[in-house]
């Protein structure tokens, strides 16, 4: 999803992760985001996206949902895959 921020002139990508409610899944989706800040840092690797902003939304049956907000890009990985495979 795209969205942008009064003021601000630069889009951004909202991520939604719906967190499993088992140990295991919520570890995984843990391990995503801390994995995504490590390498999103600015001494980080340049083509891995900056986290700006993670919103959580609790339910109150216990559901989780997770938002992250991500600098936008024009393309996805596998619009890049899909396009070196037909070249």
């Amino acid at each position: 999803m795209k969205a942008s921020k009064a003021g601000l002139d630069k889009p951004f990508a909202i991520k939604m992760i719906k967190v499993p409610n088992d140990t295991y899944g919520a570890k995984k989706v843990l391990r995503e985001i801390s994995i995504l800040r490590q390498l999103g840092t600015p001494k980080g690797h340049p083509f891995i996206t900056n986290i700006h902003d993670i919103i959580i939304d609790e339910e109150n049956n216990g559901d989780m949902t997770v938002f992250l907000v991500l600098d936008y890009m024009e393309c996805t990985m596998r619009s890049l895959i899909n396009d070196t495979e037909h070249t």
